[in-house]
């Protein structure tokens, strides 16, 4: 018999994502807007890590966090990504916008191009819709493009974390 003790995931603080960034041009982040599914959240960091995202800000409330189930999903994904908590997601964007990043959100809409029609050279920081809501309108308005995915197939949408990867790989 065995027992082990464990703390809870190890956020940084957004300031030391914003440092990392300092001294890469191409650096990427990827802001999620209160992502309820632990699966897509884990599915996404999974993704970030493979391309080398610099780090993942997620909201402290209303939201899912670094949960066991997004561990597991993540594949291992959790444990070489850097994850920020953030009280407010429109102050974050604004901060990453003044660091020189340029900010795209993954939407639907008139103002939507599509999202390999964005120029992602540069520092970028993507940031992904809530399942069902999609990005909030606080977030939108502060977001430099809307990018779209095609969907000829006659879906509306993908999954988060699939739509995520796709732009992550276009980046």
């Amino acid at each position: 018999g065995f027992a082990i003790k464990t703390t809870g995931y190890p956020y940084v603080g957004f300031e030391e994502i914003l440092r990392d960034a300092e001294n890469d041009e191409n650096a990427t982040v990827v802001i999620l807007d209160h992502l309820e599914d632990p699966q897509n959240v884990g599915s996404i960091l999974r993704s970030a890590c493979a391309v080398g995202v610099t780090g993942v800000i997620i909201p402290e409330d209303r939201a899912c966090g670094i949960t066991p189930a997004a561990v597991r999903a993540s594949a291992g994904g959790s444990e070489y990504i850097k994850v920020a908590h953030v009280v407010n997601l429109p102050r974050a964007i604004k901060e990453l916008k003044e660091a020189g990043f340029w900010v795209t959100a993954l939407d639907f809409g008139e103002d939507a191009r599509n999202y390999t029609d964005i120029d992602f050279s540069g520092r970028s920081a993507l940031v992904v819709g809530a399942e069902g809501d999609g990005v909030s309108r606080l977030v939108r308005e502060n977001c430099d493009f809307i990018a779209s995915l095609p969907m000829p197939g006659g879906f509306e949408s993908l999954n988060a974390g699939v739509a995520t990867a796709v732009a992550l790989y276009e980046i």
